[in-house]
């Protein structure tokens, strides 16, 4: 740093950093409510001169036109002179930022560029790990990588349990902040980047069994046995959304906000909407929204509907009319009075009533709507639908993603029917062993659950959809 500029940032409040770099679409005006237009324009220019005649290092001109000085030591080099200006304005200026002083700042930004649940999670980390810590209140310029290492060790104090998952939470708040930094010129790097983590410094995640991300053969006839019941009994729709998620494959979000006019000529149904968590203006959750787009782009699809998920469909309709609830095309499927309002319903249902069938299928792991997510994709891949089309199918943004759900346990038998076609060197086998089959088949493990004996009689106009 020159030395020769004295403490020109000492004297700067807060709320004229914004004035002083031209950083004003963040300003909160209520804080400059007290001082006069023109008194504030002032005493902003008086600063920008100031800092600018402290500087030492020339501005320079050079012969292809672009302007240069340095700054601590580093060439900085700008097209016009103005934005080389800013660039020692800022450096001076923010030379005492923190964390702590930017953080606001950074979430306005944020909000304008993530969703709700997203910057929700930047105030949650901040306020857990980040807020009192020494890198909330050490500048912004000084912070190396030493203070990243001890900042992760804070965050093992704060959570001594904290896993590998956990961190990357962390971390990503992090990375975003420094980002942010860079936008605003305060500074290029981040320290986080070259920090290196043993693996022993995590707690170790719990590791689910293959077979519990999954559910059986059985386990799907249980619970859809359990379910007809209660549909049957009490006109539930929320027991039929269960069976329906078994022959769709989708989020429970994207479930909850179907309406009437999805299904598409009784034979597709759309998918292009999900329910989502209503955040408040300081990152609480408070109700839930339907928002107009799926988790991703990819998440826009067309399902072709079978026969029993038409059957499904068909019985939700007449229960909700039974029920008195609208059924016309601009009308939730899943619907359900709440505080004496007609609504949709949330995911909590869902989850709720299908632990409960879990507990009286005699099942000792308590699955969730997504291991039927996971479930559907796995019999999918396990029948022989193409990679590429399940992808479509599932809705997910890349082949990598949908391999991660498939459940890829086989028996020894299955494995074995592939290694034996191995032969490179073209040695062989004596006559005593078993002959394998020269095209084997895939086996499915896993395969849609066999309804039948639940079917209703043959839907004879299934366009009353």
């Amino acid at each position: 740093m020159d030395s020769s500029v004295k403490n020109s940032n000492e004297i700067i409040p807060n709320n004229l950093l914004p004035f002083l770099t031209g950083n004003l679409s963040y300003l909160n005006p209520y804080d400059i409510l007290d001082m006069d237009a023109k008194a504030l324009e002032e005493r902003v220019n008086k600063m920008k001169e100031d800092i600018l005649k402290q500087h030492k290092s020339k501005i320079t001109q050079l012969p292809n036109g672009r302007y240069f000085t340095r700054l601590g030591g580093k060439k900085i080099e700008r097209t016009r002179k103005s934005d080389l200006e800013k660039e020692i304005i800022l450096y001076y200026t923010g030379l005492n930022l923190t964390i702590h002083s930017t953080f606001e700042n950074y979430l306005v930004r944020r909000k304008t560029n993530v969703r709700p649940t997203t910057w929700s999670k930047d105030i949650r980390i901040y306020n857990q790990f980040i807020k009192g810590s020494e890198l909330d209140s050490k500048p912004i310029k000084e912070i190396s990588v030493k203070d990243a290492y001890t900042f992760l060790n804070h965050c093992k104090e704060v959570k001594p349990d904290i896993k590998k998952k956990y961190w990357n939470t962390i971390d990503c708040t992090l990375s975003s902040l420094f980002r942010f930094f860079a936008e605003e010129g305060i500074r290029y790097d981040n320290p986080f980047d070259n920090i290196i983590i043993n693996q022993d410094f995590f707690t170790p995640a719990h590791k689910t069994k293959e077979e519990d991300r999954v559910f059986s053969r059985n386990e799907q006839a249980n619970i859809f046995e359990i379910s007809q019941k209660d549909a049957e009994l009490n006109r539930d729709i929320i027991a039929l959304g269960i069976q329906l998620l078994f022959y769709l494959g989708i989020r429970i979000g994207e479930l909850c906000a179907l309406v009437w006019g999805d299904i598409e000529n009784v034979v597709y149904l759309h998918i292009q909407r999900e329910i989502g968590i209503k955040i408040d203006e300081n990152g609480k959750a408070c109700g839930h929204e339907i928002l107009d787009h799926c988790k991703s782009p990819a998440g826009n699809r067309r399902l072709r509907l079978n026969e029993d998920a038409l059957r499904i469909l068909m019985q939700i309709k007449t229960f909700n009319q039974a029920n008195g609830f609208p059924t016309g095309p601009n009308d939730y499927i899943f619907i359900r009075r709440y505080r004496k309002e007609i609504t949709y319903c949330t995911e909590r249902s869902f989850f709720g009533r299908l632990e409960n069938y879990c507990k009286k299928a005699g099942m000792t792991v308590k699955k969730s709507p997504h291991d039927i997510r996971r479930t559907v994709i796995t019999n999918l891949f396990k029948a022989g639908m193409d990679l590429k089309k399940l992808q479509k199918f599932a809705g997910h943004s890349s082949l990598k993603m949908t391999l991660d759900y498939i459940n890829q346990m086989a028996d020894d038998e299955d494995d074995i029917t592939y290694v034996s076609q191995l032969n490179v060197s073209g040695f062989q086998k004596p006559k005593n062993d078993v002959e394998e089959p020269e095209n084997p088949v895939r086996k499915p493990v896993f395969r849609l659950v066999n309804t039948v004996e639940h079917k209703s009689p043959k839907i004879e106009k299934p366009e009353a959809l």
